[in-house]
């Protein structure tokens, strides 16, 4: 398994939910269309749109059950990566914790972007932060 797929929290129809391996934001999640061909995110039809609504539905409740953000961000892109994909961005006007670790949201009232591409949390940290999510979703 790929240390992409391990990342994986669930596959849906048509999208596949991950956790970011960059949680430098607690709790960023990243949402692919399975059909890795480039495609506009207004191309899609009604049913594609309906599941990524319950998604997003989904992924905002967990989070605010989780880790009570203050807002969340969402970004379609899709510059680098050119498969549609949606990040879910959770921020942070103070300090969160998870397992130990300290979260700071060091742009809160700023463009998420730029962020600390280097910011590294364990394998067993991000293992149990999908666990979590898993829990919160009740999938």
């Amino acid at each position: 398994m790929s240390h992409f797929e391990k990342l994986k929290i669930k596959s849906f129809n048509f999208w596949e939910l991950y956790l970011n391996e960059n949680q430098c934001y607690l709790g960023r999640l990243c949402l692919f269309y399975k059909s890795r061909n480039s495609i506009d995110l207004f191309d899609l039809d009604n049913e594609k749109l309906l599941e990524l609504k319950e998604i997003m539905n989904l992924s905002k409740a967990a989070l605010h059950k989780l880790f009570q953000p203050n807002k969340i961000n969402y970004s379609c892109l899709c510059n680098v990566c050119h498969a549609l994909h949606l990040h879910i961005v959770p921020r942070y006007k103070d300090l969160r914790w998870f397992n130990g670790v300290a979260f700071t949201d060091d742009n809160w009232g700023k463009n998420y972007a730029p962020y600390n591409k280097e910011f590294k949390v364990s394998d067993s940290l991000l293992e149990k932060l999908k666990q979590e999510f898993w829990e919160a979703m009740l999938l």
